[in-house]
């Protein structure tokens, strides 16, 4: 919930902050540099870059996961109390596994920009925070192998989704429940009630027409 909830708050700093963050519009026309004689834009080399960049960070989780540093990291999420009781610094600890998991989202994100080419505070809405929870349910969180996994699936889910299922039927389970809701029905004396309101106006009229024959009186 802190996170939807910082997520939230950071959508709309960015999306109400025009001197810095360009407001609701964002930035437009980010492009991947050329570098090495390269045009990381292109398809081919683009995808490389990110298989590239998700195994090197897959395999530093590894390496940290299983040295002294992870370790004490694991004990410190574990029991805390008695983390600092055998001489570990249990905020440092918690400061450093924040700086990589920021450190491994920054560089996702920068690639995310590059593929699309542009960044607006849609890019931090609520949805792409409930998205990287939904990939880390799936996942799971007990092993780094996991949100690979997860990302994948969620992908797959996301892009596929309507091919799987069919777009009719689709259609039909997405509008069902509005679609099944009754008219309302009309109330069952509206209509003597309006036969009689006519009656009345009729009985009132004629009363005028005898009270002033100038009234009913013909040309």
């Amino acid at each position: 919930m802190i996170t939807l909830a910082t997520g939230m708050a950071f959508f709309y700093l960015a999306q109400q902050n025009y001197s810095l963050l360009n407001g609701h519009s964002g930035f437009r026309g980010v492009a991947a540099p050329v570098a090495f004689g390269v045009a990381w834009r292109n398809a081919v080399p683009f995808y490389y870059l990110c298989f590239a960049v998700a195994a090197l960070f897959y395999c530093a989780v590894v390496y940290t996961a299983r040295s002294t540093f992870g370790l004490a990291l694991m004990a410190s999420r574990d029991n805390p109390r008695r983390a600092r009781a055998v001489g570990h610094n249990v905020t440092t600890l918690r400061v450093a596994a924040f700086f990589l998991a920021g450190l491994i989202a920054g560089a996702a994100g920068v690639l995310y920009v590059w593929f699309n080419g542009r960044i607006s505070p849609g890019t931090v809405s609520v949805s792409e925070a409930v998205g990287v929870l939904v990939i880390a349910v799936i996942g799971g969180l007990g092993h780094p192998l996991g949100p690979f996994l997860g990302a994948a699936l969620y992908v797959l889910l996301k892009t596929f989704a309507i091919d799987v299922v069919g777009a009719d039927r689709f259609n039909r389970f997405r509008f069902a429940r509005r679609d099944s809701r009754p008219l309302a029905a009309p109330r069952a004396g509206a209509r003597t009630e309006t036969v009689a309101c006519n009656m009345r106006g009729a009985e009132a009229r004629s009363t005028e027409v005898q009270r002033d024959p100038n009234l009913g009186g013909s040309e």
